[in-house]
């Protein structure tokens, strides 16, 4: 049998389980890709990087300030790095396990992300900066919380 010419794509397209499953299984690069595809498969990208962020986050941000979380990001031009960043970019792998959550925000977001983690149950701690980083970086502030459950989160 022989389709015609974009069949295979309304067959694709059409079908939310194969799109999910295609988004699902995408590196980076591709997910990027759809999210200027298609208003189904866009929709469908951007819920699927939305699940790896939350689901990496998960340990150090409580599932009901996800929202918030992101808009204070967002609002002080903060960025995540460290581990988190490194386990959210192996895709599906487990090989790496954020043991902390480093949030760098510009000197004018200070105030508004300490806000935000005191109100998340997190205190905060400052300290000088590394040697290595003493002539960029004027203090360090660590942030700690304690969990229901006893865990640690930094």
């Amino acid at each position: 049998m022989t389709l015609p010419t974009g069949s295979a794509k309304v067959l694709v397209l059409g079908n939310p389980y194969l799109v999910d499953n295609i988004i699902f299984h995408s590196g980076w690069c591709s997910l990027i890709a759809f999210t200027h595809g298609p208003t189904p498969v866009a929709e469908a990208a951007k819920k699927e990087i939305r699940r790896r962020i939350v689901e990496v986050l998960r340990p150090f941000v409580p599932p009901p300030a996800f929202d918030r979380f992101f808009q204070c990001i967002d609002t002080t031009n903060a960025i995540i790095t460290g581990s988190v960043v490194r386990r959210l970019l192996l895709l599906n792998e487990r090989v790496v396990t954020p043991f902390d959550l480093n949030i760098l925000a510009p000197p004018l977001g200070e105030d508004t992300l300490h806000t935000f983690l005191i109100t998340i149950g997190y205190s905060r701690r400052t300290a000088p900066p590394a040697a290595c980083y003493a002539k960029g970086v004027k203090e360090v502030d660590h942030y700690e919380r304690i969990a229901a459950d006893g865990q640690v989160s930094v």
